[in-house]
């Protein structure tokens, strides 16, 4: 199908340069990231609260999403977020 064929294409597209803009800047992402995913975990420095860092970057139009509640356990680390 067509529509699948261009949807496929377009998050390639956009896997490619998310992966680009994480290398230009020096971030890191957190493990293995495989083919097709349409989100990436990343790691902040082990200082970063990302859930004060969505806060402040939702004015600016980047959304993340604070990892905290996706580890088990009553201390999750704060420190990871995923990137779509």
């Amino acid at each position: 199908d067509a529509l699948v064929r261009r949807m496929s294409q377009a998050y390639q597209q956009r896997r490619v340069i998310i992966d680009q803009a994480i290398l230009d800047h020096g971030l890191a992402v957190a493990g293995q990231g495989t083919f097709g995913g349409s989100s990436i975990w990343m790691r902040a420095a082990p200082h970063i609260n990302t859930n004060d860092l969505a806060e402040l970057l939702r004015p600016k139009g980047v959304l993340i999403e604070p990892g905290a509640p996706f580890f088990d356990g009553t201390d999750p680390p704060q420190n990871f977020f995923r990137l779509a």
